[in-house]
């Protein structure tokens, strides 16, 4: 068995390029990774990429960083805003010691970076948990962890679909489980979610406020212009007053 049917077993994609970085040879695993790249460079078979530029996989700085000799080479790349991978160039020398040539071995990692953005949905989700009130108008909303602009933008998004589907009048936000400082821009942030939900018929209530947040909101002269309390339980004694409803000690 020769070289190149030794590497057509190999299921990782690699492509053989000549001194010029044209193509010159793929293997099976790597025609059938082409198959579906292809369509999007009007190339419809995996042959048809036979002569075509390395260059075209390698960005204009990895192209110098090859041409300088710097092997073997890495990069991660992104193609078409679809396929991403991990693409290794490394050189081919003849018996002599001369060069003849690239070989390049390319991860498809599109699937991988897929599930990871899954997971980072489904952390999303449980990350900001709703949770419906007694009184079936209101919604506790829990914020754990650090406070930020991506996070924020995903709470305003999932509370403002939730309420206009619910038709919920009070949002009691607890802050008890935030662990940072709210700086200037997330307070905008957050000042822009409460108008929003306003302009929807619902009011923001805020609880939870810990010392050194309240301390950092007063230097930067942040203010809400919402109803806060110290704890849960006086943001929910607050929205059942203003429900008409009166809470009770079971006997």
């Amino acid at each position: 068995m020769d070289t190149l049917q030794l590497l057509d077993k190999i299921s990782e994609n690699i492509l053989i390029a000549d001194i010029d970085y044209n193509i010159v040879w793929l293997n099976q695993s790597a025609k059938e990774l082409l198959k579906i790249i292809g369509p999007y460079v009007q190339i419809e078979s995996p042959e048809g990429f036979i002569g075509q530029s390395l260059s075209r996989f390698h960005s204009r700085n990895s192209q110098e960083y090859i041409k300088n000799g710097q092997f073997p080479h890495s990069a991660t790349i992104t193609l078409f805003q679809k396929f991403k991978s991990n693409i290794v160039v490394d050189v081919l020398t003849s018996e002599k010691g001369e060069k003849a040539g690239y070989v390049l071995t390319w991860k498809d990692l599109t699937e991988f970076d897929n599930i990871l953005k899954e997971r980072d949905e489904q952390l999303k989700e449980i990350d900001t948990p709703i949770i419906p009130l007694a009184n079936d108008i209101s919604i506790l909303v829990p914020i754990l962890g650090k406070l930020t602009d991506e996070r924020i933008n995903h709470i305003e998004e999932k509370v403002l679909i939730f309420c206009s589907e619910n038709q919920i009048s009070d949002i009691l936000f607890d802050f008890s489980g935030v662990f940072n400082e709210l700086d200037p821009q997330t307070a905008c942030r957050l000042q822009q979610m409460q108008g929003a939900l306003r302009l929807m018929g619902a009011e923001p209530i805020y609880v939870g406020i810990r010392p050194d947040m309240a301390r950092s909101m007063v230097r930067d002269q942040i203010f809400f212009g919402a109803k806060t309390f110290q704890a849960f339980k006086q943001g929910i004694f607050y929205i059942w007053n203003k429900s008409g409803l009166t809470l009770s000690s079971p006997k």
